[in-house]
């Protein structure tokens, strides 16, 4: 490695021999990472895209929104005196130049040229006061300092590209946006210009990985084979560097033996060349976590002005959901490849190969029949597709694609899956292969003692190729099992296999050698209505009574209970099936036992069962399952225990009554001290909304007051309210707002809601795909009205990045519900909101919301919100006919004397204003004088008010609005006026007018100026000139 004292004497003797447009090159890119928020991007440029020369001053500039202009110039000059008098003549420029500047860059290229601290000083005073600048917008670099700059790591680009010095880390590849990774599936990952030509869609949790690398530093992405993960990883490497700084690269997959000495090699690079702004990625994690951890432990040793960016990426081995490297505590977001992501992929393949710009997209109905022949079921949030498959199959069906026949199968990617998958594996893995196969549309994982070939495993598959997840349980991690990537995986694997496979025999020697997974498969044919092969697995597996015990649920396998129900019956088999009862969940007892009582050939097991539960030698035993059962469906079975003493037939009321004996000795049990520990344990790991129907039960139970009140005592308790904050943490949203919302609790729940942690919550929120809109609209009310509105944020923001255009069809997603989240997510960037506009509020979407899916005041609300929280660009898509055609419907339909209606549309009218909608002329009958006050009256803002509301906001707009387009005067009142004023005035110089945005706080400036002017005319209403 070079030291840093040879690179900076290789840095000068290079820039001694730049010629000028190169020179321009290194001082635009000086600027550009020197000064980000400055130079964001370069308006104009001295060198065109060509390379050639062109006449301007400065050489390079961005163009603010007031007009004036931040420049960057550049100078090879090789004298003291030639760069002072470039300098003199830059002076001169900048004195006379319209518009003017706003800032100012210059750099000298000549290493050996240093003026002292008073020179510098002088000239930047000099330059500031002749051009009119603030004098820390002035920056003159020369050669010394400029040698220093360009040895640092965010500089590397720079090096290699301009100045054309080799120096480069050891093991990481610099990101050069012409070069695709060196990949297998190199060709499949777009190029930057299918990028900004819109042919490829940008993914959705581009946007979360950037967010936790900005907050975090680093980030894992996981995914299963071929769901975009190297995609993603090299579209964020390409922003990077489009940013200007550099990113590096490096696929473990293409070291081979080599991985074994990367580990300092790996270390280093991330000390030489480590910047907050430079991005690192490793890919293919998985094929040695240990060194992706190392390299993440050393990333945290590094301070923190030299950690980079690190994002590590490799497939899930275990989970479809995000699973983390052990021992290492880094955020981990699951990439899925649902139907944008297959969108995306066919519209770039299409476009590819016929270079057409008129593309048919496929309808929705057709991205869920493709996900789901190359993922699974397209409404499970954990569903991927395998993009491999799936473009192999369009490709193979191209021609039939273009004339909109949208069918795509197994068989059209068997050859992909030949050439990708299975020439790869031996024979013993492929035989293991094919009976996950057969499994894969029952969903069910397979144990090791039931492979083909045990010694073969799944080595290839899983750690290679991604297409097997492996499972541990027990205590020492001793029971492996094993599952298919994906449900769709096993259809393309039976179609592709070189040797057929009868699915049916494989099932019978799946069960015989698990038996556990063959009393699932009889259940889950069963349900498919599958009774004859159920019955025939059953009756093998049943030769061995012992059996019963692993039946594992009585209460949800109905139709499986129905092909044993005389096994069930049998007096030899009594004890077993009370000790499958005992081994059971008692919620599936309850309905096991309903569903018994009214089934003729269940009774002999209905009575014995009942019969031993209500048994004194049984009650420790029950009361043990009840203690280990999930607190909401240990209501479930108390529920219907205490209501079996009614049936009105007497054998059964006999029976009931021995339930009611088993109810009252859990009860009694529940409520005694020694099982209070035990009680509250089983709370803190049962979910939260379990928890609360247990206790909404308990609270009304007499028998169980008790048991309640000690209950939610120790929930509230110091010690154990961490563990029910996490849970609350991590709960779904709409399991949380229905708590919170409860009477049952409350004030355990408010407890726990005022003790959540917000950067662990808002780290857990933008993690959930799955908070509905109706649920953010909950949480908002209870949050603010609980004090914590602050925690609104992070869920709005992820239903912001994670929209599906589906979810927001009416009714379901209206313009409320837009305006909501907008407001609430404040964290999102102007690139998310145009990306969520862009999928939600599309020409359709919006013409329904505002010509019939919104009330007339709910509409103005809403417009409001829009133009209080869109920059003005971004309210353009709504400033259409329909909401001009609703403004004037509105007007034109409003009778005199309909005062309640005339708020409601001097409201609509004045929110259209504040988003940028403006009328030329309307005829209507505007309010009379008479009408206009009590119009006005029903607006007067609560007197305990100190800021202006919204409803007056949008109201007074209005009025204005209306000044302009009537041709007579319109007065108001003083003292209704006088109020306006005061509070509009206290809401712009408050805090809350502060924080707004500076198109907000322009407007509001603008009405108060305009309040003013009415105030001073007498308060006669005038139209706004401004």
């Amino acid at each position: 490695m070079n030291s840093r004292k040879d690179l900076e004497t290789r840095i000068a003797r290079r820039l001694e021999t730049l010629t000028p447009e190169d020179m321009q090159r290194v001082a635009e890119d000086y600027a550009r990472l020197r000064f980000p928020d400055r130079f964001p991007r370069f308006d104009f440029r001295a060198l065109s895209p060509g390379g050639k020369s062109r006449c301007g001053w400065p050489d390079a500039y961005v163009v603010l929104p007031n007009g004036r202009v931040d420049g960057v110039e550049a100078t090879t000059r090789k004298s003291k005196s030639k760069i002072w008098k470039h300098l003199g003549e830059d002076v001169a420029k900048a004195r006379d130049r319209t518009p003017k500047l706003s800032g100012f860059v210059f750099v000298s290229g000549q290493p050996a040229i240093q003026p002292d601290a008073d020179e510098l000083r002088t000239w930047r005073q000099r330059f500031a006061d002749e051009a009119g600048l603030v004098l820390e917008r002035v920056d003159l670099v020369f050669g010394g300092q400029l040698v220093q700059e360009l040895a640092r790591p965010e500089f590397a680009r720079t090096r290699v590209e301009i100045l054309g010095l080799p120096d480069l880390p050891g093991w990481f590849e610099l990101v050069r946006p012409a070069v695709p990774p060196d990949s297998p599936q190199a060709e499949f990952i777009p190029s930057p210009d299918e990028y900004e030509s819109g042919w490829v869609q940008r993914p959705q949790d581009a946007d979360r990985i950037l967010d936790l690398l900005e907050k975090e530093g680093r980030a894992l992405l996981r995914g299963v084979g071929a769901s975009g993960k190297t995609v993603l990883a090299w579209l964020l490497a390409l922003e990077t560097t489009r940013a200007g700084w550099p990113a590096y690269y490096l696929d473990l997959a293409r070291l081979g033996e080599r991985v074994f000495e990367a580990g300092n090699g790996l270390e280093d690079d991330l000390v030489r060349f480590g910047h907050p702004r430079v991005l690192f990625i490793l890919d293919n994690i998985h094929l040695d976590e240990r060194l992706a951890k190392r390299l993440a432990v050393a990333w945290g040793l590094l301070t923190p002005s030299q950690r980079p960016r690190l994002l590590l990426v490799g497939r899930e081995l275990h989970t479809r959901r995000g699973s983390p490297i052990t021992g290492l505590d880094i955020p981990t977001v699951p990439l899925k490849a649902r139907q944008i992501e297959v969108r995306g992929v066919y519209r770039r393949l299409v476009w590819r190969k016929t270079g057409s710009s008129t593309i048919v997209e496929p309808p929705l109905e057709v991205l869920d029949r493709w996900v789901s022949t190359f993922g699974g079921d397209p409404t499970s949030p954990d569903t991927t597709t395998d993009l491999i498959a799936f473009s192999a199959a369009v490709l193979k069906r191209l021609p039939d694609l273009a004339k909109q026949n949208w069918v795509l199968t197994e068989k059209d990617a068997v050859d992909e899956i030949r050439e990708v998958y299975l020439k790869r594996l031996g024979v013993g893995e492929i035989g293991n292969l094919m009976r996950l196969a057969v499994l894969a549309d029952f969903e069910l994982s397979l144990n090791e003692a039931a492979l083909v070939d045990q010694q073969a495993g799944f080595d290839v598959a899983s750690r290679r190729l991604g297409l097997v997840f492996r499972e541990q349980a027990g205590a020492q991690g001793q029971y492996v099992r094993y599952r298919l990537a994906h449900p769709a995986l096993g259809r393309l694997l039976l179609a592709a296999t070189f040797v057929a496979v009868d699915p049916a025999t494989e099932l019978r020697l799946i069960a015989r050698a698990d038996p556990y997974c063959g009393i699932t498969l009889v259940s889950r044919l069963t349900g498919f209505e599958q009774s004859a092969p159920a019955k025939e697995m059953l009756t093998v597996l049943m030769e061995d009574s012992k059996r019963l015990l692993l039946l594992p649920n009585l209460g949800t396998m109905k139709s499986l209970i129905a092909l044993v129900q005389g096994e069930l019956g049998r007096e030899e088999n009594r004890t077993r099936l009370v000790d499958r009862a005992l081994l059971t969940s008692l919620q599936n007892v309850g309905v096991f036992l309903a569903y018994a009582e009214k089934t003729k050939e269940l009774e002999a097991a209905f009575e014995n069962l009942t019969d031993e539960l209500g048994k004194e030698e049984n009650r420790t035993r029950l009361v043990d399952r009840a203690l280990l059962t999930p607190l909401g469906d240990l209501q479930s079975f108390l529920a219907y225990a205490e209501k079996t003493a009614l049936m009105p037939h007497p054998t059964r009321r006999q029976r009931g009554r021995e339930l009611r004996a088993a109810f009252d000795k859990l009860t009694d049990e529940l409520g005694r001290e020694e099982n209070r520990t035990r009680l509250v344990d089983r709370a803190l790991l049962t979910p939260l909304e379990k928890v609360q129907v247990f206790l909404a039960y308990a609270e009304k139970t007499k028998e169980l007051r008790g048991a309640f009140d000690k209950l939610t005592d120790e929930l509230g308790r110091e010690e154990n309210r961490p563990r029910l904050v996490e849970r609350f943490t991590i709960a779904p949203l709409n399991v949380l707002v229905n708590i919170l919302s409860a009477a049952t609790a409350r004030d355990l729940w408010s407890a726990v809601f005022m003790d959540v942690d917000e950067e662990g919550w808002q780290r857990s929120r933008l993690q959930d795909n799955a908070t509905t809109l109706n649920a953010l609209a909950r949480f908002q009310r209870i949050a603010s009205e609980k004090g914590r509105s602050e925690l609104v944020l992070a869920p709005a923001l992820a239903l912001l990045r994670t929209a599906d255009p589906k979810e927001w069809q009416p009714p379901n997603g209206n313009i409320q519900h837009l305006s909501h989240v907008l407001r609430c997510a404040t964290k999102a960037t102007d690139e998310e909101i145009h990306r969520f506009l862009k999928r939600i509020a599309i020409d359709e979407w919006i013409d329904y919301q505002v010509l019939t899916g919104a009330s007339t005041g709910g509409l103005a609300g809403s417009l409001l919100a829009l133009s209080v929280t869109l920059r003005p660009d971004l309210r353009e898509p709504f400033l259409r006919s329909s909401l001009r055609e609703r403004v004037i419907k509105e007007l034109t339909t409003t009778r005199q004397g309909e005062l309640d209606a005339w708020v409601r549309t001097l409201s609509l009218l004045g929110a259209a204003a504040a988003l940028g909608l403006r009328l030329d002329a309307v005829e209507t009958h505007w309010p009379r004088d008479e009408d206009l006050s009590a119009i006005l009256e029903l607006r007067t803002p609560d007197s305990e008010r100190t800021t202006i509301g919204p409803l007056q906001i949008q109201f007074w707009y209005g009025l204005r609005e209306m000044v302009r387009l009537r041709n007579d005067a319109v007065s108001v009142a003083a003292r209704e006026g006088d109020v306006i004023l005061r509070l509009w005035c206290a809401t712009h110089d408050g805090e809350t007018g502060q924080s707004l945005s500076p198109y907000a706080r322009a407007s509001n400036a603008r009405m108060v100026a305009w309040l003013e002017r009415c105030k001073a005319n007498g308060w006669r209403l005038i139209e706004d000139g401004g």
